[in-house]
């Protein structure tokens, strides 16, 4: 599979271990880096600390949880105690999205569902921040991610799953070109709602074209601004 133009790979913070499905390397692209998250990030509680940092920033409003099964969150606490497993049980890594020109996050993303025996992983928990928002965030990340898996790490199927009612999310899968497979019903039950799930795949068939399309696209893109 042909090296991407946008992805450049960074082991200096974590070296790859050898036979990990998932390693740990930062992920730099034309305008943002991702970093994954460390698996004691969310040990400290402290005001100042990484989790009361992204707690603060990531709970300022109840929408951001508002199709995921957990949350919102009251506190600190037990933000960092739903989020502890994204960055400690195999088969999921998370990533913080920081812009490359002033360092602030923009948001995360993450590996998850990992199935090193059929090559295949999904990519979710999608939060882009604020001050960011309207500026394809979520398309620069996923895009790193799917050149990562399909490229580096030689997976062949990369999902996306979303709930029903979650239209954005619907929209920003097919605009990055994953394809529509079908609904799940009554895939889950959660906050007092059934939640029929969206599936959406991309596989290494549709890579190369998919990929110069999404190159030119990223290429095209403005700068990040805070707003």
């Amino acid at each position: 599979m042909a090296t991407s133009t946008l992805l450049m790979l960074d082991d200096s913070a974590a070296p790859a271990t050898v036979g990990d499905p998932l390693p740990r390397r930062r992920l730099l692209g034309r305008r943002m880096a991702l970093e994954p998250i460390a698996a004691d990030a969310f040990n400290s509680l402290e005001p100042g600390s990484f989790a009361a940092n992204l707690f603060r920033q990531t709970c300022v409003d109840d929408d951001a949880f508002l199709y995921m099964p957990a949350g919102p969150f009251p506190d600190v606490a037990s933000y960092a105690a739903a989020m502890r497993p994204w960055t400690t049980e195999v088969g999921r890594q998370m990533y913080l999205v920081r812009d490359r020109e002033t360092g602030r996050i923009a948001g995360h993303i993450a590996f998850l569902n990992l199935r090193a025996a059929e090559r295949s992983v999904e990519i979710g928990m999608i939060w882009v921040a604020p001050a960011f928002r309207r500026q394809a965030v979520a398309i620069e990340a996923t895009y790193l991610l799917l050149a990562y898996a399909i490229e580096t790490l030689g997976y062949v199927r990369v999902e996306w799953k979303c709930h029903h009612l979650n239209v954005p999310s619907q929209r920003t899968a097919l605009s990055i070109g994953f394809t529509y497979e079908g609904t799940f019903r009554k895939h889950m039950f959660f906050k007092g709602m059934v939640r029929h799930s969206m599936w959406y795949s991309i596989i290494d068939d549709d890579w190369p074209q998919l990929s110069e399309t999404l190159v030119k696209r990223i290429q095209g893109l403005e700068p990040l601004v805070i707003v």
